[in-house]
């Protein structure tokens, strides 16, 4: 694919002031707002489906966002819309009306006052201790464990976690986040700016996976979105998104499944002969105006 102008891909997660945010998923709606704002003024916004067609512009901006969260709706494109932004959402099939895995692990680990807690957990190939002392603990204590979670099946994440439940009891805070329902992600699929783009069936980890089962999540994810949307799903994310994350069977795959792009969240531009399987994005955090401004001076987009 020969990509005419320069492109950079941006990769939301989230549009949300939550009380906690381990993974920093999360950009307050006043800041995605000055983003937009600022992106207006230095680069022409486009889509997945035009990133090979000719542009005017020098410079050109994608914004996409992961996962599948219910203020894709509600926060993300209402400020979109004042700014006449499109903008792509991944979504994970699966989850829909439910809880992702990771946000169920905060509920359960946040919130905790206890000053000493010691556990195991039968988690992959060896057993994980947690020795939880402060809050802090209780922190680091949450992204050890998502980080041998995000390795394992559905089924065992939800073993995984019905046995931390088990250890703990029940969650000391409400649960601030959710994915869109089935209706909401109808609806928004039905707006003008909205590209709706897959994410797998379960957000699990491609790489290292058997060949059919990466086909099986990806390809089911494309026709469940196209069967409850009627519409087509052409653009693709890989979960997590790094070079570790998925492998040339995952490439595969999604070339298989018939979808026309896929996303990466390797950082760098969409220049030149690129791969259209393998695109790079730029990861958004929750920057104010001055640090986001940085970020568009080290992306050379002013």
């Amino acid at each position: 694919m020969r990509l005419l102008s320069p492109t950079t891909i941006l990769a939301y997660h989230r549009v949300a002031a939550p009380g906690t945010d381990p993974y920093s998923l999360c950009v307050t709606p006043e800041h995605f707002a000055s983003h937009l704002e600022a992106l207006s003024r230095c680069a022409s916004f486009t889509t997945l489906d035009d990133i090979d067609k000719r542009s005017p512009w020098r410079k050109r901006v994608i914004v996409t966002f992961d996962d599948g969260y219910a203020d894709h709706l509600h926060s993300a494109l209402p400020t979109a819309e004042l700014f006449g932004v499109p903008l792509t959402t991944f979504i994970t099939s699966g989850p829909l009306g439910g809880t992702f895995w990771w946000d169920r692990l905060t509920t359960l680990m946040s919130g905790r006052d206890e000053p000493e807690v010691d556990f195991s957990l039968d988690i992959g190939p060896a057993p994980l201790k947690v020795h939880l002392r402060g809050p802090e603990r209780w922190q680091r204590g949450e992204r050890a464990i998502h980080e041998r979670l995000r390795l394992l099946t559905p089924t065992q994440i939800d073993n995984t976690l019905d046995s931390l439940q088990a250890i703990l009891g029940e969650p000391r805070i409400t649960n601030e986040t959710r994915p869109l329902t089935v209706d909401e992600l109808v609806k928004l699929s039905e707006h003008p700016l909205i590209t709706i783009g897959a994410h797998t069936v379960d957000h699990q980890l491609l790489a290292g996976r058997p060949a059919s089962s990466q086909l099986e999540s990806i390809s089911k994810s494309k026709s469940d979105l196209e069967k409850l949307t009627r519409r087509s799903v052409q653009h693709f994310a890989y979960p997590y998104g790094g070079r570790d994350d998925f492998d040339e069977a995952s490439v595969q795959a999604v070339e298989t499944a018939g979808f026309t792009t896929a996303c990466t969240a390797i950082d760098g531009h969409a220049v030149g002969f690129c791969n259209r399987f393998r695109l790079p994005r730029r990861i958004v955090k929750d920057w104010g105006p001055h640090e986001f401004a940085e970020q568009l001076h080290r992306w050379g987009l002013v």
